[in-house]
């Protein structure tokens, strides 16, 4: 595997993660909005899990940016490979056999 397919694979499981964490954050968010209701509906609000629920997307808020951080750098790292491989492309068809 070349080094950039190995890039654009971790970019697609960072990508993946990303996904997962943003249908968790999603479904999190639901519950607490389905526990805020059943309290106005004449439910039981439940309090601890409301707060259980605020930490676990606090620790879906701060995984989302360390993933975005990795893509990021994955992404630096990928155009500085593609900008090697265009050069070394160009000085190839640059080189002249007759000139050897």
């Amino acid at each position: 595997m070349t080094q950039r397919e190995e890039i654009e694979d971790d970019m697609l499981k960072e990508g993946d993660r990303l996904t997962d964490l943003i249908v968790e954050k999603e479904r999190l968010e639901m519950e607490m909005e389905e526990n805020s209701n059943a309290a106005e509906s004449g439910g039981t609000f439940d309090e601890a899990r409301q707060l259980e629920i605020e930490g676990l997307l606090e620790d879906v808020v701060l995984e989302s940016d360390s993933i975005t951080a990795t893509l990021d750098v994955l992404e630096e790292h990928l155009d500085h490979v593609e900008i090697k491989i265009s050069q070394i492309k160009a000085e190839i068809k640059a080189f002249d056999l007759e000139a050897v």
